[in-house]
Protein backbone atom coordinates (compact mmCIF):
# COMPACT_ATOMS: atom_id res chain seq x y z
CA UNK A 1 0.00 0.00 0.00
CA UNK A 2 2.89 1.95 0.68
CA UNK A 3 4.50 1.91 -2.64
CA UNK A 4 1.06 2.36 -4.60
CA UNK A 5 0.61 5.55 -2.61
CA UNK A 6 4.37 6.71 -2.64
CA UNK A 7 4.83 5.55 -6.27
CA UNK A 8 2.08 6.32 -8.74
CA UNK A 9 -0.52 8.87 -6.30
CA UNK A 10 2.22 10.97 -5.09
CA UNK A 11 3.96 12.31 -8.37
CA UNK A 12 0.85 13.12 -10.65
CA UNK A 13 -0.92 15.48 -8.10
CA UNK A 14 2.85 17.42 -7.60
CA UNK A 15 3.80 17.54 -11.48
CA UNK A 16 -0.18 18.62 -12.50
CA UNK A 17 -0.53 21.56 -10.45
CA UNK A 18 2.95 22.94 -11.90
CA UNK A 19 1.77 22.54 -15.65
CA UNK A 20 -1.36 24.70 -14.91
CA UNK A 21 -0.04 26.94 -13.07
CA UNK A 22 2.53 27.61 -15.78
CA UNK A 23 -0.54 27.70 -17.96
CA UNK A 24 -2.08 30.46 -16.14
CA UNK A 25 0.95 32.61 -15.34
CA UNK A 26 2.10 32.26 -19.05
CA UNK A 27 -0.57 32.29 -21.65
CA UNK A 28 1.66 33.67 -24.22
CA UNK A 29 3.49 30.32 -23.75
CA UNK A 30 1.00 28.32 -23.89
CA UNK A 31 -0.16 30.05 -27.36
CA UNK A 32 3.84 29.59 -28.48
CA UNK A 33 3.82 25.63 -27.68
CA UNK A 34 0.35 25.04 -29.30
CA UNK A 35 1.90 27.35 -32.32
CA UNK A 36 4.73 25.03 -32.84
CA UNK A 37 3.08 21.89 -32.42
CA UNK A 38 0.86 22.68 -35.19
CA UNK A 39 3.54 23.28 -37.92
CA UNK A 40 2.38 26.63 -38.86
CA UNK A 41 5.66 27.73 -40.78
CA UNK A 42 4.78 25.35 -43.43
CA UNK A 43 1.00 27.45 -43.86
CA UNK A 44 0.90 29.72 -46.45
CA UNK A 45 -2.50 31.16 -45.07
CA UNK A 46 -0.84 31.69 -41.52
CA UNK A 47 2.69 32.99 -43.57
CA UNK A 48 0.39 35.51 -45.46
CA UNK A 49 -1.33 36.40 -41.94
CA UNK A 50 2.75 37.09 -40.39
CA UNK A 51 3.42 39.14 -43.52
CA UNK A 52 0.66 41.39 -42.66
CA UNK A 53 0.76 41.52 -39.25
CA UNK A 54 4.51 42.31 -38.88
CA UNK A 55 4.98 45.65 -39.89
CA UNK A 56 1.93 46.82 -37.24
CA UNK A 57 3.87 45.51 -34.40
CA UNK A 58 7.03 46.73 -33.11
CA UNK A 59 7.09 45.38 -29.41
CA UNK A 60 4.64 42.73 -28.32
CA UNK A 61 3.02 43.55 -24.62
CA UNK A 62 -0.55 43.05 -23.60
CA UNK A 63 -1.95 46.30 -24.81
CA UNK A 64 -0.33 45.29 -28.33
CA UNK A 65 -1.94 42.63 -28.38
CA UNK A 66 -5.12 43.61 -27.55
CA UNK A 67 -5.29 46.53 -30.13
CA UNK A 68 -3.84 44.55 -33.22
CA UNK A 69 -7.04 41.89 -32.10
CA UNK A 70 -9.47 44.39 -32.59
CA UNK A 71 -7.81 45.75 -35.83
CA UNK A 72 -7.72 42.04 -36.93
CA UNK A 73 -11.43 41.43 -35.66
CA UNK A 74 -12.44 44.51 -36.93
CA UNK A 75 -10.30 44.35 -40.20
CA UNK A 76 -12.57 40.58 -40.57
CA UNK A 77 -16.06 42.03 -40.39
CA UNK A 78 -15.20 44.36 -42.89
CA UNK A 79 -14.35 41.71 -45.13
CA UNK A 80 -17.23 39.36 -44.09
CA UNK A 81 -19.53 42.66 -45.03
CA UNK A 82 -18.00 43.19 -48.63
CA UNK A 83 -18.23 39.38 -48.91
CA UNK A 84 -22.31 39.75 -48.12
CA UNK A 85 -22.56 42.48 -50.22
CA UNK A 86 -21.66 40.76 -53.00
CA UNK A 87 -24.30 37.90 -52.65
CA UNK A 88 -26.87 40.56 -52.39
CA UNK A 89 -26.71 42.53 -55.71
Amino acid sequence: MEAETDGSKTAPPQSAPVDNAASVTNPIKRRIDKLVASKLHNDPEFIKVVDYVAPMVENLDIHTERRLLRSLEKRQLELNKEYLQEFEK
